[in-house]
């Protein structure tokens, strides 16, 4: 990928000793037609963001809510903005969840997602 946000947080490989870095969201150079979403148990999804119907930030729930066609996507953690300005540029190619005991490492300025829900829409 091209540009990526990237920050190192020490401690996150399981070891005291040991340096992880820390990927919540990355960013591509162009324009990114797909969105991958790795949520806390390593399952991927992949969305044509072509097909993005709407994007709603709550910054006062740190929730971010994707509406696809055929699936809603509820994006919970904090600092979300600018996952959500990355991809109003049409430059976000992956969002991941980390599990919530990371939340005490990040700085509250810095995007964290906790969870990533995806739910298939009725017809």
């Amino acid at each position: 990928m091209g540009d990526r946000e990237l920050k190192r947080y020490p401690g996150l490989g399981g070891s005291d000793n040991e340096e992880e870095t820390l990927i919540v969201f990355e960013t591509s150079d162009s324009v990114s037609h797909t969105l991958t979403l790795k949520q806390l148990d390593g399952t991927l999804h992949l969305f044509r963001t072509v097909q993005l119907l709407h994007a709603e930030l709550t910054p006062s729930r740190d929730n971010l809510t994707l509406l696809f066609p055929t699936h809603t996507v509820a994006i919970t953690g904090f600092a979300l903005q600018p996952i959500f300005d990355a991809l109003a540029q049409d430059r976000l190619a992956l969002v991941r969840a980390f599990d919530k005991r990371y939340a005490s490492q990040v700085l509250e300025s810095d995007p964290f997602v906790k969870e990533i829900e995806v739910e298939g829409r009725g017809d």
